[in-house]
């Protein structure tokens, strides 16, 4: 078994739930922000920002790790 990817995995778990926790803290300014600044709907703030801490935890522990990489990388072209 390798333990190469373990690390990065870890780490990227945890910035994604450091980048989604303020999402889901402050959801009226994330979604005025997210309608305004970025002009996606507002509803896409609540989404993005479960998929952060949610995602992040799955990478975090390693579960579903390739269907939450998936889920980032569209995340990713999106913005």
């Amino acid at each position: 078994m390798k333990y190469g990817p373990f690390p990065i995995r870890v780490l990227t778990g945890i910035i994604f739930i450091a980048h989604g926790t303020p999402k889901l803290v402050n959801i009226p300014g994330t979604q005025h922000f997210f309608s305004h600044a970025l002009g996606f709907s507002p509803e896409m703030a609540v989404i993005i920002a479960l998929l952060e801490v949610i995602g992040g935890f799955a990478l975090l522990l390693g579960i579903l790790t390739r269907i939450s990489a998936i889920l980032f990388i569209i995340n990713g072209s999106i913005n």
